[in-house]
């Protein structure tokens, strides 16, 4: 009777024991979650939060424990998750949603050119950390996924139409500017060969992908070629149907075959022809490291890749 009771004792509290530890683990990574947001002025929504955890978990827990850490680590605000006294950037967070819908149409404008260049099979707005978290004044980043022996040619030709249509960005100007420098053969390598160490901001890089246009699933291939994604945020959906604001009309398979044998065979000329124009501050650190990445699969142009930047400041913001 004894040892039963030993037993039953030790199980008891055994399990409050994992349950606490558990609470524990949320609310740290509660934490982090929500500071590497703060570094773009992104509060969070609980959904948000339980999206980006990187805990698998229900949603419920991570209400019940946000709940908790009100008013002690985080603080609250219509809605809205943060760092204690950093409720002004529930305002921010607002305004660029605001930002976001009146860009999301031009995109979507520009996308429906696109999606007529021979080779195009996804078009997503990146560098959007958090979603629809765009600065006013700012450009509109894609990242765009070819078929395979198309990516000189898709790239070029989505140059020169943003070129004539005036939306390209310069120095000077580059609000609402469509900013063409990430292109991905979808026999490319896995991304994870563009990461530099402990790459934490392109992790939610690629979870913060906006897909506007996509073919074939070629974005949900992309996901499953670098699955890792995935176990670093378990309770994400990262497929192309989740997203809104699609251009769910693809142009015909007839048309899109007059396409590529008209301007298919260009794409060996076209490399040169890029090759050349080419900037000489370019070449110069072309495929040195993961800034400038130029090949037949990738063509990346970061030349002020902050990647590094956030990664310190981050690791400071923890550590305090």
């Amino acid at each position: 009777m004894f040892w039963i009771l030993v037993i039953v004792i030790y199980l008891k509290f055994g399990a409050y024991h994992l349950v606490f530890l558990q609470d524990l683990m949320l609310k740290e990574a509660i934490v982090r979650t929500i500071t590497f947001f703060d570094l773009f002025d992104y509060p969070l929504t609980s959904t948000e939060v339980w999206e980006y955890i990187g805990v698998k978990c229900g949603l419920r827990e991570v209400i019940v424990i946000l709940q908790q850490m009100v008013g002690k680590e985080i603080g609250q605000k219509d809605g809205f998750y943060f760092l204690k006294e950093r409720d002004e950037i529930v305002e921010i967070r607002r305004q660029r949603y605001n930002y976001f819908k009146k860009k999301l149409a031009r995109t979507k404008n520009i996308c429906r050119i696109f999606r007529y260049i021979p080779g195009i099979k996804t078009i997503a707005i990146s560098n959007v950390i958090g979603g629809y978290n765009l600065r006013y004044g700012g450009d509109l980043d894609f990242f765009i996924i070819t078929e395979k022996d198309k990516i000189w040619l898709s790239r070029f030709m989505a140059v020169a139409i943003t070129a004539l249509l005036g939306l390209r960005p310069t120095p000077q100007k580059q609000m609402n500017k469509i900013c063409l420098n990430f292109f991905l053969s979808e026999n490319g390598p896995s991304i994870k060969k563009l990461k530099i160490e402990n790459d934490i901001y392109f992790d939610y890089w690629i979870a913060g992908l906006i897909p506007v246009y996509d073919r074939d699933e070629t974005f949900d291939s992309f996901i499953n070629v670098n699955s890792r994604i995935k176990n670093i945020f378990p309770n994400r959906n990262f497929g192309y149907s989740s997203f809104r604001g699609q251009i769910n009309k693809q142009p015909s398979r007839y048309t899109l075959k007059i396409l590529n044998f008209i301007f298919g065979w260009f794409e060996n000329i076209l490399k040169k022809v890029q090759l050349k124009l080419l900037a000489p501050e370019l070449k110069k650190i072309m495929n040195q490291d993961t800034r400038v990445v130029i090949n037949d699969r990738v063509f990346k142009l970061h030349t002020h890749d902050r990647r590094e930047e956030f990664r310190e400041k981050y690791k400071r913001m923890i550590n305090n």
